[in-house]
């Protein structure tokens, strides 16, 4: 039993769906959907404070085009697919929806941005220590009498 033979529809229903998602997720990849993200728009001015917004559309938009693509791959393969394919759709689209929940909660949450963001001015300041200590160490190494032994060490 192919895929073709559970649709009762007409086939362009698919690819309308398959067109406004596309739609949709060009516009929240490109970070100016935020008014279609549920929760998003309606939280107060401290509560978006949270989040990255850009970073929340960007994550909303690659999740709907792979509901997009799924859509499209549906809709084209559907004389070949077999019938228990939508099982898998099902599959894809349940995963999809829970790692665009936790990467919304996460990764997009503005702590994690600074936290991200300071661990990198950590590194950078160990990096500096390491430079100015090395630097030291070459212009003391050859200034000292004992330089020699010294230099064993490096």
């Amino acid at each position: 039993m192919k895929l073709a033979d559970l649709s009762t529809g007409p086939d362009w229903v698919v690819y309308v769906g398959f067109i406004i998602f596309a739609v949709l997720s060009i516009v929240l990849i490109s970070g100016h959907g935020s008014w279609l993200i549920s929760g998003y728009n309606t939280a107060s001015k401290e509560e978006k404070a949270k989040y990255n917004e850009k970073k929340l559309c960007r994550t909303m938009g690659i999740g709907m085009s792979v509901i997009a693509i799924l859509l499209l791959i549906m809709g084209v393969f559907e004389n070949i697919l077999p019938a228990f394919f939508v099982y898998i759709a099902l599959g894809i689209i349940l995963a999809d929806v829970v790692i665009i929940i936790v990467l919304g909660n996460t990764i997009v949450s503005a702590k994690y941005c600074y936290a991200t963001h300071e661990s990198r001015l950590h590194q950078n300041d160990r990096c500096k220590r390491f430079a100015l200590c090395l630097v030291l160490t070459v212009r003391f190494r050859s200034l000292a009498p004992w330089g020699k032994l010294f230099q064993l060490f490096i």
